[in-house]
């Protein structure tokens, strides 16, 4: 039985030699589209691979052909990553 939606992925869990019953199931990460990582970032798709270009922004993966896809957690990781304007004014 495979994953229905193509684009879907499963983070892989860390391997164990334990198993605990109170273990958490492998997390899902969803891989965005570049409009949606327009709408969460807030920046134009031009700014967001200036970004790249410049290792302020996740790059994506492949996903087939020429089409790309973000991995949630890395942009959520990115949001949290950022600083506030009080943590600027320092």
């Amino acid at each position: 039985m495979g994953i229905k939606n193509p684009k879907l992925v499963q983070a892989q869990a860390a391997p164990s030699n334990q198993t605990n019953q109170n273990q958490y199931p492998p997390a899902i990460d969803y891989l965005l589209p570049k409009d949606e990582v327009k709408r969460q970032s807030g920046y134009s798709i031009p700014s967001i691979y200036r970004l790249m270009a410049a290792g302020k922004f996740p790059h994506p993966v492949k996903t087939g052909g020429r089409a790309v896809r973000w991995r949630q957690s890395d942009i959520t990781a990115w949001q949290l990553s950022l600083q506030t304007t009080d943590q600027l004014k320092g």
